[in-house]
């Protein structure tokens, strides 16, 4: 502005601070897939590569594919998938022994898709593991439900065909299953036999210390032993050692 004679300039000064900031944050954005250790790709709807950073270039290398070219049939049908779903997916593939998984993102309305990959060998190692490890643990079940089984077929067998009584209750004494022997032994019915019932058929001088005995095994973790006289059916007393 010519004032008098004088030359005078205006200056305008404008705050550019968040824009710089903003440019500054594009820049990494752009240098990022660059920066990358895992292969990061681009791919058209046509299945054109339109990008891929230093990362891939050994995966490329073996699918035979530079920048322009055609991406493997199998990718090409994942992004088709996802550009026609809008939603992400997964997609596992092998590359020079290692397990790489790409994640297949849409980019709102483009006609292309960006692939993130990532190695996941470690991890598909220890699933694996896990999964081995896992039908190892049913085996071990499975064997030992069925040696149970066994064993407590075997159990109900003896205690059908043995001429002794073999029977069993929980901690408190009390007959908590059917005991075929020792009802056919005593005449009781099993209504009769279960909970402390089965200790009617004992004599009445026995009751007492063999509920004594039985409460001190309990207490103590040891042995129970002792010996009493049981009813038979016909009304005579037998003598018997238990343990």
């Amino acid at each position: 502005v010519d004032i008098h004679g004088a030359k005078l300039f205006t200056v305008i000064l404008r705050d550019i601070t968040e824009r710089k900031k903003g440019e500054a944050a594009l820049e990494d954005m752009a240098l990022f897939p660059q920066q990358d250790t895992s292969p990061v790709l681009r791919v058209t709807r046509e299945g054109a590569l339109l990008y891929a950073n230093p990362a891939a270039d050994s995966l490329l290398g073996q699918w035979k594919c530079g920048l322009g070219g055609t991406v493997p049939e199998f990718v090409h049908r994942a992004v088709t998938a996802v550009l026609k779903s809008g939603v992400s997916q997964e997609l596992e593939l092998n590359h020079a022994g290692r397990d790489l998984c790409f994640v297949v993102t849409p980019l709102g309305g483009r006609n292309y898709v960006n692939l993130y990959g990532s190695d996941i060998t470690e991890r598909k190692w220890l699933q694996e593991m896990f999964r081995q490890l896992n039908a190892e643990l049913e085996q071990r079940v499975a064997r030992r439900t069925a040696e149970v089984r066994e064993s407590e077929a075997r159990y109900r067998s003896l205690v059908t065909a043995t001429s002794q009584l073999i029977w069993t209750t929980n901690a408190q004494g009390e007959v908590v299953e059917d005991i075929p022997s020792w009802r056919a032994f005593t005449g009781q019915s099993y209504h009769e036999v279960k909970g402390w019932g089965w200790a009617s058929a004992l004599h009445s001088d026995d009751l007492e210390p063999t509920r004594n005995v039985w409460q001190c095994s309990i207490a103590t973790h040891t042995l129970y032993e002792t010996e009493y006289r049981l009813r038979r059916h016909d009304g005579e007393y037998r003598y018997f050692a238990v343990r």
